[in-house]
């Protein structure tokens, strides 16, 4: 009961700093340029989707939830305004991760996105990743219920 309360207590002090309320969330993996690949928490505001997560190797975002304390330094978030999304789609993760290590622009990429839906059978069989371009940038997100954040974010 008490990691619920912890947890709970987390996403509220978190929705208060934003000034906003969080209407999703999820746990995720995200894709971008050729930065590691990154576990944290995906989520999403009336005006904002984020990501955070964190740099120290023993410490991962889950933690920093559940054991808060005065060293926060490590964590950090990517923040994107929803006005600033261009397009958003579901790639293959295997597509998702290629063009992240490709570095390609953005612009390119954005209108790759929507010829390269994956087919049912191979989103069944290989699953799919959330792909977001904005002007400046490409994340890819591999995450529990993409299908539900390309509906939230379309």
């Amino acid at each position: 009961m008490e990691r619920k309360d912890g947890v709970e207590e987390y996403w509220r002090a978190k929705a208060a700093s934003l000034g906003e309320t969080i209407s999703y969330k999820s746990i995720a993996q995200m894709y971008r340029g050729t930065d590691p690949e990154r576990l944290g928490i995906l989520f999403l505001t009336e005006k904002q989707l984020l990501f955070e997560y964190s740099l120290n190797p023993r410490r991962g975002i889950l933690g920093s939830i559940f054991r808060r304390d005065s060293s926060q330094a490590g964590e950090q978030t990517v923040s994107i305004p929803r006005a600033a999304l261009k397009t958003v789609g579901l790639v293959t993760p295997a597509l998702a991760k290629r063009w992240a290590r490709r570095n390609s622009s953005p612009h390119e990429l954005g209108q790759q996105i929507p010829d390269s839906k994956p087919a049912p059978l191979a989103a069944l069989l290989f699953g799919t990743c959330l792909a977001v371009c904005t002007e400046s940038a490409y994340l890819a997100f591999n995450t529990p219920s993409n299908q539900e954040w390309l509906k939230k974010l379309s």
